[in-house]
């Protein structure tokens, strides 16, 4: 709802914003993998790596040294499964783990 001098309260465009497939929309989503992490990767796992950042499809993984990348590794199908199953749609289709 616009009021007097054409400006519209904040919450209404988000609101607006948020029910359409815009990029803060996407954001929004995405964000819900990091709060949500320690379920994502493993009661184990999850202290010892981090998602970077999600980019063409790639969800980056930084992982804290090369034993963890190796253990971390054999979970990579259950935690892509798990990230799909948040982002409603979006559409992860790999992991890619990085050295901190």
């Amino acid at each position: 709802m616009r009021r007097r001098g054409g400006v519209e309260k904040a919450g209404a465009v988000l609101g607006r914003m948020l029910g359409q497939p815009t990029a803060v929309r996407r954001a929004v989503e995405r964000s819900s993998i990091w709060g949500a992490w320690p379920e994502i990767a493993g009661s184990i796992n999850h202290t010892h790596c981090f998602p970077k950042r999600i980019s063409r499809g790639t969800l980056y993984v930084v992982v804290e040294d090369s034993v963890w990348m190796h253990r971390v590794s054999f979970a990579e199908e259950r935690i892509l499964n798990a990230v799909n199953e948040r982002l409603n749609g979006e559409e992860v289709r790999r992991i890619e783990f990085c050295l901190a």
